[in-house]
């Protein structure tokens, strides 16, 4: 506008023209407005920001207040005129005209005069069987709901207090967000108030996924992998030889040692940047002079047409060199070498007619030359391919059939026992087909399994010989056994259901158990690996982390490792080890890893709801869940418990008896109070059976012991 030449007058309306600025940046808006004031045309702004308004040449207040009870012109004139009126406007323009130093910014009142909020106000709530409880739930306490069951507890913990605060939460998340987020509904009350962030903690011990581990549910396991992926030393599975960085002439060595005039190709591994087509990176090697890729182990020229597939998971290879294996061209073989690994970041790959041998320069054993990934996190992921074991896809387990042991299976014949296994799943040619080897090695297809000679089952059961069954065909037969695990593993889950009776759990015989590759079960800190320490209890793992002295990028994982075992030996579980099976745990044990997760993850100021957190324990543990819970406590967390157990609701700082009974004769709150208004209040059952008033009674007389049932040597976990 400064610029434009200037034809006639004009008038300016700007609204709010200071938004978002600086400032810096009002200063200058203000000195365009006053150059086009001088130019002769007319500014009139809309704005709020003083420090505009404090350079008017004119000021228009409008007010007194909003809506019907505004527009009127309630003062005009120069800034310093309006800093005389007792308006809005007026005392903000006074303030705003006042030399810097005698301008006082407002104060925010001292912590001590703001009111917290004492307590979590629920009223009229009519959840399920509630009957218009009105309840005040002391924020920052241990607040225990007990009393009969079906008498209302979790209506009002879970389904009430709980599902109100999520559904809170919710509502701030986008609309995009919400839909990927299981809303609770409206809770049935009158008014919640005094809420915080909410967490709930329920009894769940079905449905858990067996690739789950005490150190993956704790997230112990997350932190050991990049501990052992910085400070681990990797050691070759074959010869037992450190792995480490190897030289561009060791790889010379190795490739001239192979037969005299053998093909290879030297090749290095290329990625498709973000954004970059294929049609790109060939285009950018072909401006280099590089004439070969090879795309999914078939080798093209750049210039000829490429069946590149942007969806599926392709390997992409340069072709940097291809030669015959010759002393005399190891000057030409190094120099490939060495620009393949300047490509890739250490990474040469040679390619023989039989196989792709993978140089890592930066990772590879001194003696063999034989290379392997680098070391990362990912490594030591069981869920994750580069971690796995791939015989048993990182469970740690593997079915396997012990068929012999099936007597009714024994007693059926070859031909028999396949109609049965395999009726839905073969054909007609399929069963001539075995009927044809077996009796051409000399089983009899027609004699009981339970009658063939032990060399003949073995056979039948894991897998025979070769066999030519008629010109230019040879058939083998792999074994009942290794055909049922192996369709156990990776075969429909039609067939896998009806292959379940025969079959039964075993620990891998690869990895032992262990649910990791060779080379993540060699990698070691001192004396333990990854998975030896996760074998250990947590007292002997706690030992160990806490004498490592790690490198100062470390230290903030270390620090929270120590924390997070030193958590869960505090609540009594030093006798469970890392590795152990989510499955296996029992209620109480999941209950107070649970707990150890949110101890671990320091937040404050949140509610948590508990159901029944004694469940599955027995008095002795009791004391460290209460310790558990006073530190949860103690960080500005407010619990609330539906809980039973005595030892508990004698610590709770305060309690509600819910009653009087179950179901429609329910649905109230009976008493509430501290442990001991609720023994002498007379409408708490609760507090009769706590007093001693009420109590369950001994049996006077017991029935004789009789041991009928008899179980010996028995072992698990």
């Amino acid at each position: 506008e400064l610029v434009r030449p200037a034809s006639s007058k004009t008038l300016y309306i700007l609204d709010e023209p200071t938004t978002g600025l600086h400032f810096q940046d009002i200063q200058r808006l203000i000195r365009v407005l006053q150059k086009l004031v001088d130019k002769g045309h007319t500014v009139l702004v809309i704005e709020h920001n003083m420090d505009l308004v404090k350079t008017a040449d004119w000021v228009i207040d409008l007010g007194p207040a909003a809506g019907i009870y505004g527009g009127k012109l309630i003062g005009e004139g120069t800034p310093e005129m309006l800093a005389k009126k007792n308006t809005p406007t007026g005392i903000a323009l006074k303030q705003a005209l006042m030399p810097l130093s005698k301008q006082t910014a407002p104060v925010a009142p001292p912590s001590s005069e703001r009111t917290p909020i004492p307590f979590i106000t629920v009223e009229n709530g009519k959840q399920n069987n509630l009957q218009g409880v009105f309840a005040q739930i002391p924020r920052g306490q241990i607040t225990v709901f007990t009393g009969p069951s079906g008498s209302g507890k979790s209506s009002l913990a879970f389904e009430t207090i709980y599902a109100e605060g999520q559904r809170r939460y919710t509502e701030t998340l986008p609309a995009y967000a919400r839909q990927y987020v299981k809303q609770l509904p409206k809770p049935k009350a009158d008014k919640i108030e005094g809420l915080s962030p909410s967490i709930a903690l329920e009894q769940k011990t079905g449905g858990l996924n067996p690739r789950s581990t005490v150190g993956t549910l704790t997230e112990v396991y997350d932190l050991l992998r990049v501990l052992y992926a910085h400070l681990g030393i990797a050691y070759c599975p074959e010869t037992g030889e450190p792995i480490r960085q190897i030289s561009k002439e060791r790889v010379v060595e190795k490739v001239l040692s192979f037969p005299l005039g053998e093909k290879i190709m030297i090749l290095t591994p290329i990625q498709l940047q973000k954004k970059e087509t294929f049609e790109e990176k060939l285009e950018a090697l072909n401006k280099e002079g590089y004439v070969r890729i090879r795309l999914n182990g078939k080798v093209y020229e750049l210039d000829e047409e490429i069946p590149f597939e942007p969806f599926r998971k392709n390997e992409i290879c340069l072709v940097i060199d291809r030669m015959s294996v010759d002393p005399g061209t190891k000057q030409r073989l190094y120099e490939a070498v060495e620009k393949a690994t300047q490509l890739s970041e250490g990474i040469c790959i040679i390619a023989r007619s039989s196989e792709d041998l993978l140089f890592n320069l930066a990772f590879a054993v001194e003696s063999t030359g034989k290379s392997y990934p680098s070391i990362t996190p990912h490594t030591f992921s069981f869920n994750a391919e580069s971690g796995m074991c791939l015989e048993c896809l990182g469970l740690g387990t593997i079915y396997g059939a012990h068929l012999s042991n099936q007597k009714g299976l024994m007693r059926l014949s070859i031909l028999q026992a396949a109609d049965r296994l395999f009726k839905e799943f073969g054909s007609a040619k399929s069963f001539k087909l075995l009927e044809t080897y077996f009796q051409q090695i000399g089983i009899d297809c027609d004699t009981p399994l339970k009658k063939l000679s032990a060399q003949h089952l073995d056979i039948f059961l894991n897998g025979g010989p070769e066999q030519k069954i008629k010109q230019f065909f040879t058939a083998r037969w792999i074994g009942l056994q290794p055909l049922f695990a192996m369709n156990a593993r990776s075969g429909s889950t039609e067939m896998r259901q009806s292959l379940l009776p025969y079959l039964s759990l075993h620990k891998c015989p690869s990895c032992e158990g262990s649910r990791l590759n060779p080379l993540a079960r060699h990698v070691r800190i001192g004396p333990y690996s990854l998975p030896g320490l996760c074998a250990a209890n947590l007292a002997s793992a706690y030992t160990f982390i806490q004498s490592l002295k790690p490198t100062p990028f470390l230290e903030e994982t270390h620090k929270q490792l120590v924390k997070s075992l030193d958590f869960l030996l505090q609540i009594g579980l030093h006798y469970l080890s890392l590795d152990r099976s989510a499955p296996t745990l029992s209620g109480g044990e999941l209950q107070r890893l649970r707990l150890a997760r949110q101890l671990g993850s320091g937040l404050v100021s949140c509610l948590y709801v508990l159901d029944e957190p004694t469940i599955g324990l027995h008095p002795a543990n009791s004391e460290q869940l209460n310790a558990a819970l006073k530190r949860l406590r103690d960080l500005g967390n407010t619990l609330i418990l539906v809980e039973h157990d005595p030892l508990i609701i004698a610590e709770a700082d305060y309690l509600f008896d819910f009653g009087p009974k179950a179901g429609r004769e329910g649905g109230r709150i009976t008493a509430h109070g501290t442990l001991s208004e609720i023994k002498k209040n007379p409408h708490s059952l609760t507090g009769a059976y706590l007093s001693g008033k009420k109590q369950i009674p001994i049996p006077k007389k017991r029935r004789p012991f009789s041991p009928d049932i008899r179980i010996e040597k028995a072992s698990l976990h």
